[in-house]
């Protein structure tokens, strides 16, 4: 449990402080713009998560439960929930409980954490910390643009008291869902070069097109070492969709216009067509003066257009 005492030793707002990877400094109170906001954010109907099949099978560890403070059953819910997340926004996301980080700070362990497990990529950690109180929500790539301090903030004004009391799990699964809410489904950037406009922009249009019948996905990807493109591609389509169902995921090389078509299901012929798009993907790629640039929407209604979708 929560070390109360240390916890109740400081005042509740230094503890809303505590936000994790964003440093959030006191700002001067101006009465007429607080009510200002108060009143839009009345107005403004906040988002709800959509219902869905959240159920996945898997035997692997999305949540480390270092300090053994979920129950079993507890931590096979928020696991599953952590592992969907994972799979449905091509990230890898996870939960760290302890009660001990050593001599490290909350970013520090944190840190190397998922450094250990995962390495640079696009992910999202967060760190329930028993040992000096200060939880702490890593967002590495893509989540970084999605994520912001205020949403941070917001949500331990939520948790805190949760967390205090012991309830691990509405805690945790309340963080799961910001997250949910919060990323994109079907435009994934490992480039960490796109904009937030630019990866929403092309998450509209793939989600258009997307639905009961269809999950198409686009992956925007710059060096990958030795690898083919089609074998990274063929990886990701075995890592993220389930056998059977109807997807396409492209993948896109944005520093050379190369790209490959992973398909399944009643879309699984895309595969055998895909270079009668050849010319026109590596069109979306256009560079003067040594500078390259990529059209990231234009790739995607291409994309989509060849789907017949």
């Amino acid at each position: 449990m929560k070390k109360i005492l240390k916890i109740f030793s400081a005042s509740i707002a230094a503890l809303l402080l505590l936000t994790g990877c964003d440093k959030i400094e006191d700002k001067p109170v101006n009465n007429d713009a607080e009510i200002s906001e108060q009143s839009s954010a009345a107005d403004e109907t906040e988002p709800t998560l959509p219902e869905r099949d959240r159920t996945i099978d898997t035997s692997t560890e999305f949540v480390f439960d270092d300090a053994k403070a979920l129950s079993s059953s507890d931590y096979d819910a928020l696991n599953e929930y952590t592992a969907w997340l994972s799979k449905t926004f091509r990230i890898n996301a996870a939960v760290v409980i302890t009660d001990d980080m050593g001599d490290k700070t909350a970013e520090e362990y944190v840190s190397g954490y998922y450094t250990d497990l995962y390495g640079g990529s696009n992910g999202v950690m967060f760190l329930v910390n028993n040992d000096t109180g200060k939880d702490y929500i890593l967002r590495k790539g893509a989540p970084s643009l999605f994520i912001s301090g205020s949403d941070i903030e917001m949500l331990f004004s939520e948790i805190s008291p949760l967390l205090v009391t012991g309830n691990y799990k509405d805690a945790i699964n309340q963080t799961l869902q910001l997250i949910e809410l919060s990323l994109p489904e079907f435009a994934i950037d490992r480039t960490n070069q796109m904009t937030a406009e630019e990866i929403t922009a092309v998450n509209d249009i793939l989600s258009g097109a997307s639905g009961e019948n269809a999950n198409l996905s686009m992956i925007f990807i710059g060096d990958i070492d030795e690898k083919k493109i089609s074998d990274y591609a063929k990886e990701q389509s075995d890592k993220y969709f389930i056998d059977g169902e109807n997807s396409a995921i492209m993948v896109v090389n944005t520093q050379s216009g190369e790209y490959y078509i992973c398909s399944q299901g009643e879309l699984s012929g895309l595969e055998k067509e895909q270079e009668s798009i050849k010319d026109s993907v590596s069109g979306c790629l256009t560079g003067t003066d040594g500078k390259k640039t990529f059209d990231f929407t234009a790739a995607a209604d291409i994309f989509v257009n060849f789907t017949g979708i």
